[in-house]
């Protein structure tokens, strides 16, 4: 866990690997013990970008928590839980939507209905159906989700902030902009005053609010929002952070609709440059930067 912590994936896995082949001989295959090393070395080959492999020590160690301890606990269905984020990673939206419902499922059965846990699987399944398109339905579930957070942590808890910024996500995209705005600038106000303002889940809310100002043609208020954001990813994460990449991308969006083209393709190449590096050349999100650059290009050969 040292060695993962600090960032020596290499190692901190061969120290899992001995772990568990330990584990094996002394408790079996079967046992609750060695079904726990399985899903550390599923975390870390997740941290690793090897999901088919994270995929596999993750089924293993749910097979195990069913045998062990049945369908219907609370830790088997947190083990469906870490299956469903993997798959969902992996572009297997339907696959990871039934592991989610059957979590949940397990843990409205045999947990507290307002139990955090609970929360964070109705958070997910709207996440899925987010990205599927069904907004009304992602909506409900971010509700509920936002519902039970209210109840256990309060108005101001960080939970209570992402969840604002979920509600606010879902109802920009159906065109609810004022509203969208609204529950976006709560999230943010509870990220400054908890998490102060150099914290990248300020800089992700920060982000969130110049999206929703850049389409409503607002642009100076819109890029200052996002160079903010920027501001704090760089210092936290590191010049060379897909979040970064994201913070450029929008940047050169923004300074492109307003027809600085010059700097708009700076920005883009900005994003360009770190996606190719971290994501690969044939990433959609690479993919899509690159075409901007082209099509930026093109215009610009086109003003000459």
């Amino acid at each position: 866990m040292i060695l993962k912590n600090q960032g020596k994936l290499d190692q901190a896995l061969e120290c899992l690997h001995k772990d568990l082949a330990i584990r094996e001989t002394v408790f079996g295959a079967d046992d609750s013990a060695t079904g726990r090393s399985y899903l550390d070395i599923g975390v870390l080959l997740r941290e690793q970008g090897k999901l088919n492999q994270a995929l596999e020590y993750f089924q293993r160690n749910l097979a195990i928590q069913e045998r062990v301890l049945g369908t219907d606990h609370p830790t088997t269905a947190t083990s469906r839980s870490n299956i469903s984020l993997l798959l969902k990673e992996q572009g297997k939206p339907d696959q990871a939507l039934e592991h989610f419902h059957k979590a949940l499922a397990t843990r409205e059965k045999v947990l507290d209905t307002d139990n955090v846990d609970t929360a964070q699987l109705y958070n997910n399944i709207g996440s899925l159906l987010h990205d599927q398109g069904n907004l009304d339905l992602a909506l409900e579930h971010y509700r509920k989700a936002l519902a039970i957070r209210e109840k256990v942590f309060g108005t101001n808890h960080t939970c209570i902030a992402s969840s604002y910024n979920n509600i606010g996500v879902v109802l920009h995209k159906q065109g609810k902009p004022d509203q969208a705005l609204d529950y976006c600038r709560k999230a943010l106000a509870i990220d400054e005053k908890v998490l102060g303002t150099n914290h990248i889940a300020t800089a992700a809310s920060y982000s969130n609010i110049g999206v929703l100002l850049h389409d409503q043609g607002k642009f100076d208020q819109a890029l200052n929002y996002y160079r903010k954001a920027l501001a704090i990813r760089e210092e936290v994460l590191g010049a060379d952070h897909t979040d970064a990449a994201i913070s450029y991308n929008n940047m050169g969006s923004l300074l492109k609709d307003q027809g600085k083209l010059d700097q708009a393709l700076e920005h883009y190449r900005k994003a360009l440059a770190i996606r190719e590096k971290v994501l690969g050349a044939d990433n959609a999100g690479t993919v899509e930067t690159r075409h901007a650059v082209h099509e930026l290009l093109r215009a610009l050969r086109k003003d000459q």
